[in-house]
């Protein structure tokens, strides 16, 4: 006899943090009002249950309604509300960096367990546009041992052969139910695929007037709008009085088979576990009471389908998974098909995209100089000055604009100019603190009771050079190279002053050399090939190869522009207009240190005004583009090409935490793509410019594209969104590093672009705050084998009365994102006795049974990773 089929009904709603509304508005129209109605549904009726996500509508309704929170709070203790996600709010997972996703677990559940103390499990990410490989390694890293998502799978084909899924095929899962592994196949999370959709409507007037909700603010306020919400209003009244006749059980029952047997008819053959998840409700909808009206003829009605309902909650539904967990099988792969997740969102609104990974890089960095200030500060004073307030504010800032719909750039101009407010004030905060932790290292170094040697000379200038990452690093200062700045440490140099050469001298314009349009040049280790002004031709004399060779139209550098037909979500490619024409190409600088030539062009006689500064660093092997652009033309997409030599076979884009072998086509990429021969090849590092298009040997990356409307392609939302023309001016950066096999044996090619992403910190010093000559580290690890995520203060425990001396510790966190196991490396620290003992991401000490402090002696810790790994350390120093 056939098993019955289980189904879970979780009542819920989807809430934007914003998107076609602002955050205050939603919470002032919508969302209080839902709270409202589901705490009297609850007070009426206790048996409810459903689910709410995202912490930033927590935190809102705290900040907002005090009285309602607290209600919540006793909800969610007699378990009639499930909290789940745990993040601050349901990010995108492909633009914002593997840590950026860390720290939306760490900030959401701090909140979560220190105000109602609890914790979840449960990550919840129904909206989201793709998902990447690397994503279960980072929720098991954070304690989650569950996942529900939505889009990213092809769903037709998904349905259609629900019965006999090949484990096997590319962004197919295996089950509604499965385990999704990460790259190295050790760290899964079992998922669950709500196919189709993520809402399930009852189909009652007052369910789809909440539904309707946004019809207000898409067709903004016209006359459809109003035929619309007129026509809900009408049938609520006619639901309620029919509910008062002999009709209203026909009324429910239909209501009922709506609701869900049309949606449950292709799962009544499903293989074990027969078990399906419904989250009912949708976007905006709040919460219905009318699901316990007519839960009995709903049973009624499928319990003769061998269909078991059950109004529960997702946690109750997992542990019912439980059970069964031996039966379910497993895949790895990503989510990212691109009919079911729009092709347009990693490039819509690109200066929100350059702003986060602006953003990410500071982060990190005002961490790490905060490490070095309360390190040095220990030396003299023994409190700790670690500034967690100022940091935390501005993690959060960034965390609110990594929100799906504003990464993405898929939100109305009000949003969107939100974000960027939010990111200007981020920027000035961030700049301030900076600069007072640089100050207070100086101050912290002078007052080091060290001679000072050989005195300042009346021609030299001193300078404190500061490493942000562990592993040492040379620099350039006014011209002449640095070596051997010491890893997570500072060197002090004084050099004669004679060396400095002035801004004007480099940016006269009576200083530039017009070169020939038809020309051969070479600039020390590269050899350059003009043809009509275009760079067609680079070879390097160190690798002795070709790395960069025009193919077609597309030479080193070109910008091509097309006939964009689509909308904030969807990018529809027409033709392509024109192909920047470079006009002049002068020689602006010349020297041992750089060599710096400037393209210039332009669109349509000037529409389009184009400057590319492409420098040849002598010093550290490596090529700079940055690339100027005015904008003055609507609906086009602007694509920059570097095209690569063809014997380039082998292919590599950076994911969170990994690295992703042979992809084609669009996808979006983190920090860099690289392009390899047998003996060598190149790595290029973007700036927050994520969207790539490879097709062998092009590879274009989208500069922006324009738009005029939120959606009208996919989704029928005929939004003007005046802003999504880009119009104005834009800036963008990329490096080229050009790399031997044997270079990957001193450094990865993540560690390459974290350089590139990473320069010093380089401070001029007065000559009368003279500074002791001499170099200091905190700690270093090997940039041959593993990368470095984040360094901070560990924060303190949330139960004050458990405070031990663990809060004192540095957290280090590691990755290993090639595909070669790392056995017993090295992380060595400046003193000679320290404790280490692994953590996760919550900076909780793991489970007894697994807990390993180790005394680490003579400077040194033996640690291992897994290939495509991740790990979290807590130092503590004796």
């Amino acid at each position: 006899m056939q098993n019955p089929l289980d189904v879970f009904l979780t009542p819920h709603w989807h809430i934007d943090y914003a998107w076609i509304k602002s955050h205050k508005q939603y919470m002032r129209e919508l969302v209080l009002e839902n709270f409202e109605v589901l705490f009297n549904i609850l007070q009426r009726h206790p048996e409810y249950k459903c689910s709410v996500e995202q912490a930033t509508q927590w935190m809102s309704l705290k900040e907002m309604k005090p009285d309602l929170f607290e209600k919540l709070k006793g909800f969610v203790s007699s378990e009639n509300i499930d909290l789940v996600g745990g993040q601050i709010l349901s990010p995108d997972i492909n633009i914002p960096s593997g840590e950026s996703l860390i720290r939306q677990y760490f900030y959401g559940k701090r909140f979560l367990k220190k105000e109602f103390k609890k914790d979840t499990n449960i990550a919840w990410n129904i909206d989201l546009f793709g998902h990447n490989y690397q994503y279960p390694l980072i929720l098991r890293h954070m304690g989650m041992k569950y996942y529900v998502f939505h889009r990213g799978v092809d769903d037709a084909k998904f349905r259609k052969h629900l019965n006999n899924l090949d484990t096997k095929e590319a962004e197919i899962p295996p089950h509604l139910l499965y385990y999704w592994k990460s790259l190295n196949g050790q760290n899964k999370i079992l998922a669950y695929y709500q196919t189709n959709t993520y809402t399930t409507f009852s189909f009652s007037p007052v369910e789809l007037l909440h539904s309707l909700y946004f019809v207000d603010v898409i067709w903004h306020r016209n006359i459809l709008s109003r035929i619309i919400k007129s026509t809900a209003g009408v049938g609520v009244k006619l639901w309620n009085l029919g509910n008062k006749l002999p009709t209203r059980s026909a009324l429910k029952t239909v209501s009922a088979y709506l609701m869900h047997l049309i949606s449950f008819k292709p799962y009544k053959d499903i293989p074990e576990p027969k078990k399906l998840f419904c989250s009912v409700g949708s976007d905006f909808s709040a919460p219905s009471s009318y699901i316990l009206h007519y839960w009995n003829y709903l049973n009624e009605f499928t319990r003769n389908k061998l269909i078991n309902l059950h109004l529960t909650t997702p946690t109750h539904f997992f542990n019912e998974v439980e059970k069964a967990r031996e039966i379910l099988k497993e895949c790895n792969g990503e989510f990212h098909h691109i009919d079911r997740i729009f092709s347009g969102v990693w490039s819509s609104r690109i200066k929100l995209k350059q702003n986060n990974r602006r953003a990410e890089i500071k982060l990190y960095d005002i961490e790490a100089l905060s490490i070095i200030q309360d390190a040095l500060n220990k030396l003299v004073n023994s409190e700790s000055i670690y500034p967690f307030e100022s940091i935390d504010e501005l993690w959060k800032t960034c965390l609110i604009n990594q929100f799906h719909d504003i990464s993405c750039g898929c939100c109305i101009d009000l949003v969107y100019s939100n974000a960027m407010r939010r990111y200007k004030e981020f920027f000035s905060k961030n700049q301030k603190k900076t600069s007072e932790i640089l100050r207070n290292i100086a101050k912290l170094i002078i007052r080091q009771k060290e001679p000072i040697s050989n005195g300042i000379k009346n021609n030299e200038n001193q300078y404190l050079i500061i490493n942000t990452l562990p592993w040492k690093r040379k620099t350039i200062v006014n011209k002449k190279i640095i070596e051997n700045i010491p890893p997570l440490g500072y060197k002090v140099v004084r050099l004669a002053t004679n060396t400095k050469v002035s801004l004007n001298e480099l940016n006269n314009p009576k200083a530039r050399r017009k070169l020939e349009s038809n020309s051969k040049h070479h600039f020390q280790d590269f050899k350059c090939v003009f043809e009509n002004n275009k760079l067609v031709e680079v070879y390097d004399s160190k690798l002795k190869e070709i790395i960069l060779k025009a193919n077609g139209d597309n030479w080193i550098g070109s910008i091509r522009m097309l006939e964009e037909k689509g909308d904030s979500y969807d990018s529809l490619v027409g033709n392509i207009l024109q192909i920047l024409d470079p006009k002049n190409v002068f020689l602006k600088e010349n020297n041992d240190i750089q060599t710096e030539i400037e393209i210039h062009g332009e669109f349509y006689s000037g529409d389009i005004e184009v400057v590319e500064s492409i420098k040849f660093i002598h010093w550290n092997h490596s090529i700079e583009i940055s690339i100027k652009l005015v904008n003055d033309v609507e609906n086009i997409k602007l694509e920059f090409c570097i095209p690569h030599n063809r014997e380039f076979n082998q292919h590599k884009s950076a994911i969170s935490f990994g690295t992703v072998t042979g992809s084609k086509g669009l996808r979006p990429v983190q920090n860099w793509v690289s392009f390899s021969g047998e003996n060598c090849g190149i790595c290029l590092v973007n700036f927050g410019t994520p969207e790539h298009i490879y097709h062998k040997p092009n590879c274009y990356i989208t500069l922006l594209r324009t738009f005029d409307h939120i959606a009208h392609v996919s989704l029928p939302m005929p939004r003007k969104t005046p802003l999504g023309l880009e119009l104005g001016n834009y800036d963008y950066r990329y490096v080229i590093k050009p790399f031997t096999t044997e270079d990957l044996e001193e450094i990865t090619l993540e560690n390459m672009s974290i350089e590139s992403l990473h320069p010093c910190f380089i401070n001029e010093i007065d000559g009368s705050d003279a500074i002791p000559l001499k170099d200091w580290s905190l700690l270093e690890i090997p940039k041959n084998k593993v990368s470095i995520s984040a360094i901070k203060r560990k924060h303190p425990n949330l139960d004050k009365d458990q405070q031990v001396a663990v809060n004192n510790g540095i957290v280090l966190r590691l990755y290993n994102p090639s595909d070669r196991k790392i056995r017993n490396s090295a992380i060595r620290c400046r003193q000679d006795i320290f404790f280490m003992e692994e953590i996760d991401g919550n900076e909780d000490l793991l489970e007894s049974n697994d807990r390993t402090q180790t005394k680490c002696e003579n400077g040194a810790f033996q640690f291992s990773l897994d290939k495509y790994d991740l790990k979290s350390y807590l130092i503590q120093f004796d």
